[in-house]
């Protein structure tokens, strides 16, 4: 949300993931026609002095370089396979110097019964690492992605605080067809728990700015409007 505010895309900026700058191709001309109608850009964003374009530029490249070929996809798809699909069969491998190493899946996007059909070598079904090895490697990857990508966002960030009219921030960011859904859940205990009468919010100055600027507390909901 913060990485397409700070960009004023020209789209539902609750609505927006990583799918609308994909696909993420290390091509000269990207964004690509695709991804440019995903944030609703002209081909102006291919113009290397284009702040947008060159946000999402930046953006890439720290994803693509953060750890090995495919990494990204490779963890994309290792999520939803530990949301969407049945558990996998735990595996442990001896190896040569007589430890116990437990690979992940080589190709987590396959249904693991696929993926012994397909393959006739333990190594095009599994990793050839142990699992704290890849684990590791994915959190260093998406620690370095993020503080490229922030590092972009406060660049461009700074670029339009000194420059107000470099990029209109669109209205559309926080417009919806329709009011956010409320719930109707009560819970299992309700009233229960009570707060005290002169209860107060204790939050960091950081979120006091975040809360300010998004007018939490003027009753005004932004996404209503």
């Amino acid at each position: 949300m913060r990485f397409t505010a700070r960009a004023g895309f020209d789209t539902n900026i609750m609505m927006v993931d990583l799918r609308s700058m994909q696909p993420m191709t290390a091509d000269a001309e990207y964004p690509s026609p695709k991804v440019r109608s995903n944030l609703k850009l002209t081909k102006q964003a291919l113009d290397p002095d284009d702040p947008q374009g060159n946000l999402l530029r930046a953006t890439r490249s720290s994803l693509l370089n953060a750890g090995p070929e495919s990494w990204l996809e490779w963890t994309q798809y290792s999520r939803n396979d530990r949301v969407h699909r049945a558990s996998r069969l735990r595996t442990s491998i001896m190896t040569r110097d007589r430890k116990v190493a437990r690979p992940m899946p080589r190709q987590p996007d396959h249904a693991e019964t696929l993926g012994f059909r397909m393959a006739n070598d333990v190594r095009k079904v599994h990793l050839t690492e142990d699992a704290v090895t890849t684990l590791e490697g994915v959190l260093g990857s998406i620690n370095a992605a993020v503080v490229g990508v922030m590092v972009a966002c406060t660049s461009l960030w700074i670029r339009r605080r000194s420059q107000p009219d470099l990029i209109a921030q669109p209205e559309r960011q926080w417009t919806s067809a329709k009011p956010p859904r409320v719930t109707t859940f009560p819970g299992y205990s309700p009233d229960t728990i009570s707060m005290q009468k002169d209860s107060a919010l204790a939050v960091s100055p950081s979120t006091v700015r975040l809360f300010q600027a998004a007018k939490v507390m003027d009753g005004d909901h932004p996404a209503t409007t």
